[in-house]
């Protein structure tokens, strides 16, 4: 079977490996392109909880300034 991934390399490298060992044609042509946002710095001090809805959200997070225990 061929397999064709859309997603940004780095979100389907995995299964990029895992498809081929098992013996499939795969492709990849990914079709959206993810760029870090700029944002104002967020003062995260007065936060119980954080929650993301993204694996990129994390992944351009200024974790810094980020209190690890909320």
């Amino acid at each position: 079977m061929h397999v064709l991934f859309t997603r940004p390399i780095d979100d389907s490298k995995d299964l990029i490996l895992k498809f081929k060992s098992l013996g499939h044609i795969v492709s990849s042509i990914p079709v959206i392109s993810i760029k870090k946002k700029e944002y104002p710095k967020i003062d995260f001090s007065s936060f119980k909880g954080i929650i993301f809805t993204s694996s990129n959200a994390i992944k351009f997070l200024d974790t810094k300034l980020l209190d690890k225990k909320i």
